[in-house]
This record gives structure tokens, sequence and C-alpha cells, in this order.
């Protein structure tokens, strides 16, 4: 048989220390900030990879039009 509780135990009785009030922690950042902090670093590092890639592009663009238009370039050339 379990013991009965009366209503003046239930309501004068001590909180432990687990049921104590504890300081609440900070809300976690909001997924905006997030997101805004994201476009503020990838809007750069694209630009940056675009501009590393422009050289490298070209090379590329001169090889194919050497061995595509060949005829061109040889013309080019005896005339200079």
């Amino acid at each position: 048989m379990t013991p009965e509780v009366t209503h003046d135990e239930v309501v004068n009785k001590e909180p432990d220390s687990s049921e104590v009030d504890q300081p609440t922690p900070p809300p976690p950042p909001t997924p905006r900030s997030g997101k805004r902090l994201l476009w503020l670093l990838l809007i750069p590092a694209v630009l940056v990879i675009a501009a590393l890639f422009q050289p490298l592009r070209h090379r590329i663009q001169a090889i194919i039009d050497r061995r595509f238009y060949r005829r061109k370039y040889d013309a080019a050339r005896t005339i200079a």
C-alpha cells in the first residue's frame, strides 16, 4: 500500500536542487543570420574563383582556336 500524500505536503514541499530555476541559455542564432553570412562569404568567393579562372580559360581557348582554325592562324603568320 502506498502512503497518501496530503495537499499541504505537496504545496509546502521544498524544491530539490534540480527543480531550482536555472538561468536559461541564450537562444540559438536565427537561421536567417546564418544564411546572410553564407551569402556574404559565397559572393566574394565566386568572384575570386572567376577572376582566377579567366587566364586559364583564355589559354585553353587559344589552344582550341589554333587546333581547329589552323589555316587562319597559318595565313596570319605568313602575312606578318
